[in-house]
């Protein structure tokens, strides 16, 4: 999103608050926008109307609900990258050498799982390769994750003293 969107982005948060029946702040507004700046406003906007269709509850969904709506779970992708890791085995075999785009997919395949048994593995055993793929993928990707959460400066900013103020002069 630019902050041109920012309006935009305001109006349908509105919105969303009025649907699910809930408040939102001027801060809640802008701190779900910076956290979701890395996605256009279109996608967002789309997020908002899948969200709105199927959820159920009366609150107002989290920015790990909107990233959801946008990227699909965390097990979607594990799942995605499992069956590319397969592609890769049937496209360039033993003797070639895979390509993976994937961070967590390119390091599993290099520590967890060498690329020649993944390559001598029976077809009958893709269903068990999947499940173990997509249980080490989620668990990698946690753990691996943690670091990259600080996000912008301004949300920084805009939590500062928080706590603080929810909890009142000590």
């Amino acid at each position: 999103m630019k902050k041109l969107d920012a309006e935009r982005f305001a109006r349908l948060m509105m919105g969303m608050a009025d649907n699910y029946r809930d408040t939102i702040t001027k801060d809640g507004i802008k701190l779900r926008f910076d956290m979701l700046m890395g996605y256009t406003i279109e996608q967002i906007e789309a997020a908002a109307l899948r969200i709105m269709r199927s959820r159920k509850f009366l609150k107002m969904p989290t920015i790990a609900d909107f990233i959801e709506a946008i990227e699909g779970s965390a097990t979607d992708v594990a799942e995605i990258q499992a069956h590319h890791v397969l592609c890769q085995v049937r496209e360039c075999g033993a003797y070639r050498t895979p390509s993976f785009d994937d961070p967590v997919a390119r390091e599993l395949v290099a520590r967890r799982w060498t690329w020649a048994a993944l390559c001598s593995m029976p077809i009958k055993d893709h269903q068990w390769f999947v499940k173990e793929f997509v249980h080490a993928y989620r668990a990698y990707e946690r753990l691996e994750v943690v670091p990259q959460l600080e996000g912008p400066a301004s949300v920084k900013q805009l939590s500062d003293g928080l706590f603080e103020k929810v909890a009142g002069p000590p």
